[in-house]
């Protein structure tokens, strides 16, 4: 039984109970949004049998974040996180009961489907600066990392969840009585948001000093121009989700190809990276102070074993690879997630997180581009090297630019010695 009151306790943030209830909110929505993606997919394969389209309906979800992102964070700064959170949750289920409508119907296209999925990709866009805030102001400021280590745990376990249940409701309910759960399910969060406290633990205080359109949606990013140290941290983040951390799809060649293990070898390499992300998200879970080198460092570190297992000789060397370089990845996310959220200044903190949502959002569209097109290009073994090399370049170059800004060019060899010394984190 772990010990929540413990203060390096990874469960720590659970001792509060109403964290302990949005958790669980959390989890019945990750596992109705997992069973819903199962479902479309299916529900795009029975309607036109092109997988190609069952991608541009998963693309339609994502690709609003890539405007409508900054557009959230400047609207939960202006308004109550709670209030803004709750009416996005009912409109997602909303969404979802529509969609279970037509779907029972038989009155679904793929061209409506895709259309239904812009909207709810705009919802939740626009919803989900609202969700990450309101949840960290359930705990206090250094539980924030546990607060964000639970909800990748979560999501975790929500995935998995929702896969199984797909599999359960699709082969005795059919795809409609699936999207009508996902609603019920959005619908038990907004419940959940309506009976949070006024008063939580996190909340600081916001000014409302008049302002326009134009700094409403380009302050996050004005902000984090004066912030050279997170503004490397999200650099460095963006470039891993460009360059080295679609494992799924990177190691997939090298299971497949190079070591001839078959479907069966596969799914234990998609085990360990799952093992290694809640390991690791556990793990990060008890730090209380994380620094933006810690990040930076785990980041290097993952891109290094994602070189070397390139070369794994059998698939035991390359499931501990795995294991390790979703486990660094989750530490370092955690980190990352944790300063850009509390770090900014109260008021900021949405514009900030829209900043980032849309940076993040294009990263991970064309991670997946980038990571095929050097696997096809130079091969399994090669173009999985080649991405961490890139990576480990790129981070190199970004990190010289910014000590330089920092300290000057002729301090930067003096500040790289600094910068390589081991990061302390506040227990």
């Amino acid at each position: 039984m772990p010990r929540l009151t413990s203060h390096r306790s990874p469960w720590r943030a659970l001792r509060r109970p109403s964290y302990a209830a949005w958790s669980v909110a959390n989890l019945v929505s990750n596992t109705g949004t997992w069973l819903q993606l199962v479902a479309q997919n299916v529900l795009v394969l029975q309607l036109t049998g092109s997988a190609a389209l069952a991608g541009v309906c998963a693309t339609a979800s994502a690709a609003p974040a890539l405007l409508l992102s900054p557009l959230g964070g400047a609207l939960v700064d202006r308004r109550s996180r709670r209030v803004v959170a709750g009416i996005g949750q009912a409109l997602l289920g909303l969404v979802a009961a529509l969609t279970a409508v037509l779907a029972w119907q038989d009155a679904l296209s793929a061209a409506v489907l895709i259309a239904l999925a812009l909207v709810s990709g705009s919802i939740a866009a626009i919803d989900a600066p609202a969700t990450a805030l309101l949840g960290n102001e359930l705990v206090v400021p250094e539980d924030v990392p546990s607060a964000i280590s639970v909800g990748q745990v979560i999501t975790t376990v929500g995935r998995v969840g929702g896969a199984a249940l797909a599999g359960l409701v699709l082969a005795t309910g059919g795809v409609a009585v699936a999207y009508a759960v996902n609603a019920v399910s959005f619908l038990f969060v907004t419940g959940v948001i309506a009976a949070l406290p006024s008063v939580r633990p996190g909340i600081a205080d916001r000014r409302h000093a008049p302002r326009s359109a134009r700094e409403d949606l380009l302050g996050g990013v004005r902000w984090l121009r004066t912030q050279p140290a997170l503004l490397l941290l999200a650099t460095v983040s963006g470039l891993a989700t460009l360059l080295s951390r679609n494992y799924g799809l990177m190691l997939a060649p090298i299971t497949l190809t190079a070591l001839q293990a078959g479907g069966a070898g596969y799914g234990a390499v998609n085990v360990a990276l799952g093992v290694g992300a809640t390991v690791g998200a556990v793990l990060a879970g008890r730090l209380r102070s994380p620094r933006v080198r810690l990040a930076v460092v785990l980041a290097v570190a993952g891109a290094g074993i994602q070189v070397a297992v390139s070369g794994a000789p059998v698939l035991g060397v390359l499931l501990a690879g795995a294991a390790l370089m979703s486990g660094l990845e989750s530490v370092a996310a955690t980190v990352s997630a944790t300063l850009l959220m509390t770090t900014p200044p109260a008021e900021l903190r949405g514009r900030v997180m829209g900043a980032w949502g849309t940076v993040s959002t294009f990263c991970g569209m064309a991670g997946p581009i980038v990571c095929g097109g050097l696997l096809s290009l130079l091969g399994p073994r090669l173009g999985l090297a080649a991405g961490g090399v890139l990576f480990l370049g790129a981070v190199l170059a970004v990190a010289q630019g910014y000590l330089m800004r920092v300290h000057g060019r002729g301090e930067s060899l003096r500040a790289w010695r600094g910068a390589l010394r081991p990061a302390s984190v506040t227990a």
